[in-house]
């Protein structure tokens, strides 16, 4: 024999279980969460794989660009992105001095100083083209994955914030309800619905 524990609950208590963990809401005022139970428990799995598996992306990439970009000098979080932004040190310095002629044309100590301010403390150099064309693809995949965390993160708040209305709704008036479903696909669906 099964017993459901129904709790009296005013939608905001409702509500406030399901933000803080979906379904709870829902559970307590005697409907089956198991639906939500999965999705939070996929979605939450799903963010910490991507996470995890964007940081390795990222080592991957950073332990490329050590070996293979000959690096001089104390090395600062910068170098990554400049390293992959551009070959050598020198192509760097040569794009700032173009900026600089830009900004302060016939005036070459203000150029100078505008170059010096934004030089970094070391210096790299790739072995060619290619090698650091491959240090550009290992940086957007540990882009990709950040990105894909980002959105998994954003459907697990989506979820959370869907529960508390449907626990909320439920504690008010019996009988509506919201669902929210993510699809194979990676569609979002927002479901409402309200029995007479």
């Amino acid at each position: 024999m099964v017993v459901a524990l129904i709790i009296a609950l005013s939608p905001f208590q409702a509500a406030l279980r399901s933000l803080i963990l979906p379904g709870w809401g829902q559970a307590s005022l005697g409907a089956s969460p198991r639906t939500s139970w999965v999705v939070e428990t996929v979605l939450g799995l799903g963010t910490f794989l991507s996470w995890r598996e964007g940081l390795r992306a990222e080592d991957r990439a950073r332990m490329f660009a050590l070996r293979n970009a000959r690096p001089e000098g104390g090395i600062t979080e910068r170098f990554f992105d400049l390293a992959e932004g551009y070959e050598t040190f020198e192509a760097y310095r040569n794009d700032l001095y173009r900026q600089a002629r830009d900004l302060y044309p016939g005036d070459p100590e203000a150029q100078t100083a505008y170059v010096n301010a934004r030089l970094p403390g070391f210096r790299w150099a790739w072995p060619d083209r290619s090698t650091w064309f491959a240090y550009a693809d290992l940086r957007g995949v540990a882009r990709t994955w950040g990105n894909r965390t980002r959105v998994l993160v954003g459907l697990l708040v989506a979820h959370h914030v869907v529960s508390a209305l449907d626990a909320y709704f439920r504690a008010r008036d019996a009988g509506i309800s919201l669902s929210f479903d993510a699809g194979p696909g990676g569609e979002a669906r927002l479901l409402f619905s309200r029995s007479f």
